[in-house]
């Protein structure tokens, strides 16, 4: 379960070099003696263990295939700001609900099927009326120097980019 949470957002080319690094750190931790030498070994590959620790290392050795070619904003409060704006979150998310429909995961495959007027529910406009080609809301958050407001949007798209 630590694992799996650990590696949200990895896909398949991700999840494959981190195994591979995993098992390249439980190898050098059994065998460091293959990296110094030139010597020809035999390798009993049943007595290798991969531990926690291998997969924790590799966690933070590896580069994610979306974070390679472009900036990626979205990230979770760490465990030590998160006491610190856990709340503000809250409040942000609550805020954002309002504006933005959010729409239950059971709902949306209903609400989205191709009428006009689910399309004006989805929207919260009222049926017949004009909905604009364009919706665009936004939300400008501001604060003193040093207010942490990067980590709390960077905390914000993560939770949201899980909706859509």
């Amino acid at each position: 379960m630590e694992l799996e949470a650990s590696c949200v957002g990895y896909c398949g080319t991700d999840l494959k070099s981190l195994l591979t690094e995993v098992a390249i750190n439980a190898f050098r931790e059994k065998y460091p003696q293959v990296y110094t030498s030139d010597d020809t070994f035999v390798i009993d590959f049943d007595s290798m263990k991969v531990e926690k620790h291998d997969f924790l290392e590799a966690i933070s050795t590896i580069t994610l295939a979306a974070h390679r070619g472009t900036i990626v904003h979205s990230r979770l409060l760490s465990l030590v700001i998160a006491p610190c704006l856990q709340r503000h979150l809250k409040i942000i998310s609550d805020y954002m609900s309002k504006i933005f429909y959010v729409v239950a995961k059971g709902d949306k495959k209903d609400l989205l099927n191709d009428s006009s007027r689910n399309l004006a529910k989805l929207l919260g406009f009222p049926y017949g009326s004009s909905i604009p080609v364009v919706y665009r809301p936004r939300l400008l958050l501001c604060g003193m120097e040093g207010a942490r407001l990067v980590r709390l949007e960077n905390a914000f798209i993560d939770v949201y980019i899980s909706i859509t």
